[in-house]
């Protein structure tokens, strides 16, 4: 279609709430290997200059259109389908003008306390992802399911790419919601984001866990989204350091993969004894995964159930 448009809303699925096997689930994808979503937050702006420089990328438009290739569409929070330069020049307006205000451009500034500030965060960045091989569509709908979920009570725009191996979704959500209250979303809520993008994609046929990294013993930290989208745009990154292990999160991460392994052996010893035998399939497939990793796990022989 040729021009700007705005079109009405696309069906969204109802999102639904988490099952009381979540626990047990997570410990079958970790010996199962199954696909882990990703959900990070890769940054964000303080002005609409940011602001609307990153919805323009999510789009592929404006700067970020690349020859011979069409825009994509975003969709709002309120199903809208926004495309084309026109169209997002009404959407960015809105972002601005609409509930709590976003300047057109802020700058560091000194504080009370006679030390520089730097502007806070209007919108924050998110996306959401999964590995290849992953039916798209379903990827898309489950994505799409997740921000209504998760971003129910806030303005927010939604773009599906197709450009790399990876299915994923960028979206950009204005941080103040409706109703005035402004999110400020820790590690532990995104823990609950995966979660509840992992269940979506379930619900949808898509075999997907949400463990955490440390959960899965899986050692290295690998380069973060928005360093890579930095450099994907010609951006060296000024604090290349703080993407590397320090020392103190070595020594916590150590921690860390004792007490997984701990929780682990006796996991797997408890699993061992049931009565069950998917149980006792299960405790042995994690002695093998823990093996895997350089751990070994001694069982206790399995006992027969009582008749």
């Amino acid at each position: 279609m040729i021009g700007s448009v705005i079109e009405g809303p696309k069906a969204t699925p109802k999102a639904s709430g988490l099952t009381p096997k979540a626990v047990r689930d997570n410990l079958v994808g970790v010996v199962r290997n199954l696909p882990q979503v990703v959900v990070k937050i890769t940054g964000g702006g303080s002005d609409m200059k940011r602001i609307g420089s990153h919805i323009d990328y999510i789009a592929r438009g404006g700067k970020y259109k690349k020859k011979g290739e069409e825009e994509l569409e975003l969709e709002t929070e309120e199903g809208l389908v926004v495309r084309g330069k026109e169209a997002r020049a009404m959407l960015k307006e809105q972002w601005q003008i609409a509930g709590a205000p976003i300047p057109p451009e802020a700058h560091e500034f000194i504080g009370s306390d006679g030390k520089v500030k730097k502007p806070r965060r209007e919108a924050l960045n998110v996306i959401l992802s999964m590995p290849a091989g992953v039916d798209r569509e379903k990827v898309k709908a489950a994505a799409r399911a997740t921000a209504k979920e998760l971003f129910s009570n806030h303005q927010y725009v939604i773009a599906h790419h197709s450009d790399t191996d990876s299915q994923h979704a960028h979206v950009a959500v204005k941080m103040v919601g409706l109703d005035g209250q402004r999110m400020n979303p820790r590690k532990a809520d995104l823990e609950q984001w995966r979660i509840a993008f992992a269940k979506q994609l379930n619900d949808r046929g898509i075999e997907a866990v949400a463990t955490r990294r440390r959960t899965r013993l899986q050692r290295p930290k690998g380069e973060s989204q928005a360093m890579r989208q930095m450099k994907d745009r010609g951006i060296t990154p000024d604090r290349v350091k703080t993407a590397e292990a320090q020392p103190k999160a070595v020594e916590r991460a150590q921690e860390n993969e004792k007490k997984v392994v701990n929780a682990y052996t006796h996991m797997a010893q408890a699993l061992a004894v049931s009565p069950d035998q998917s149980d006792r399939a299960l405790a042995r497939d994690l002695q093998r995964t823990m093996q895997n990793h350089g751990v070994a796990i001694k069982l206790t022989p399995t006992i027969k159930p009582r008749l």
